[in-house]
């Protein structure tokens, strides 16, 4: 894609970029938690993807302020790393901040990340703990799984890592970069990534970080200064869940991981399994069709397991740790 000159002395440290669709609901707190960070010297990108609600009239109470700019569409974009693109094409600023329309901050945010993607050379991607929060603006609790999930303790402490040692040890099992609301990033580094792929509806943002990553380092700041918007059961990006997608997609992700680094056959096996599981446990909670799991199948047949063991063995194992665990779960209630 085309892309806007260099950066101008004049131009603004950060770029916010805020894709919104229809979250007319949540756009005064987004947008507040945006202009009333303690960090000034933003611009904001406000790009409305032809929203049906009244996404319009609440930009107007906040149009006025001079760091505001319109970017809106006559015709839905159909996907969301379109408007990504779209506003980081036309950014100014070194850094970007991709502020979803959902989602709000606490005020010491930009100035957290700026302050640690600043004091550790060589990263290009920054990134805080999150708080998850109902449509009611409820904390329901910290992003704290992947503690669990990736047993381990290491998002309770700040760190600064490698960007290939990231990828390697952590996306390639999964996307442990949550939400891009808690992310600061050099937008160069976007750009030499060759910008976020369009192609994919669910993933895009995990083939994102993998891509920037693969030449810039990750740093990590423990405190939850992001508040990430659970999705509700009749969003789309919901409704694509019960198709698979986001299966199919990470099978993308971890697909171009192993054929860009060498992985050892510990670090396959573990991202395979990982897979493997996330595959078994959707499936189980989605209650996939008989032609979607064989589609699934065909799929992981392609890619194959390389740690030796029998793959139809280890598939019939992760199906049934998930619909014993469904089966608890019906159970109690």
């Amino acid at each position: 894609m085309k892309l806007v000159p260099a950066i101008k002395r004049d131009s603004p440290r950060i770029s916010v970029v805020v894709p919104n669709y229809n979250h007319d609901r949540f756009l005064p707190r987004r947008l507040e938690s945006i202009l009333n960070q303690s960090f000034a010297d933003f611009e904001v990108l406000f790009l409305d993807d032809a929203s049906t609600d009244n996404s319009m009239m609440v930009y107007e109470e906040y149009g006025t302020d001079p760091r505001l700019q319109l970017m809106q569409n006559s015709q839905n974009s159909g996907n969301p790393f379109k408007q990504w693109n779209k506003g980081i094409k036309h950014a100014r600023g070194k850094y970007i901040w991709i502020a979803e329309s959902d989602d709000y901050a606490d005020p010491a945010l930009l100035m957290t990340l700026l302050t640690l993607i600043e004091s550790n050379p060589g990263s290009g991607v920054a990134y805080c703990q999150s708080w998850l929060v109902d449509e009611f603006d409820q904390i329901t609790q910290r992003f704290d799984d992947y503690d669990s999930a990736m047993k381990g303790k290491r998002w309770q402490h700040g760190f600064a890592c490698p960007g290939e040692k990231e990828i390697r040890e952590h996306l390639a099992v999964r996307n442990t970069i949550p939400n891009a609301s808690a992310v600061l990033f050099e937008r160069e580094a976007f750009i030499n990534a060759g910008c976020a792929p369009v192609h994919l509806r669910l993933c895009g943002d995990w083939l994102t970080w993998v891509r920037m990553l693969m030449h810039c380092d990750i740093a990590f700041h423990p405190e939850p200064l992001n508040y990430f918007r659970i999705d509700q059961p009749t969003s789309q990006r919901a409704r694509a869940k019960t198709k698979a997608l986001d299966v199919f997609e990470g099978m993308e992700v971890f697909q171009e991981i192993s054929n860009k680094l060498d992985l050892t056959e510990q670090e396959y096996v573990n991202a395979f399994q990982a897979h493997l599981s996330r595959w078994a446990m959707y499936a189980v909670a989605y209650r996939y069709s008989l032609e979607l799991n064989q589609s699934i199948y065909r799929k992981f047949s392609e890619m194959r397991d390389q740690s030796g063991f029998d793959f139809p063995f280890k598939l019939g194992r992760h199906f049934f740790r998930q619909a014993g665990a469904q089966v608890v779960r019906i159970v109690r209630k």
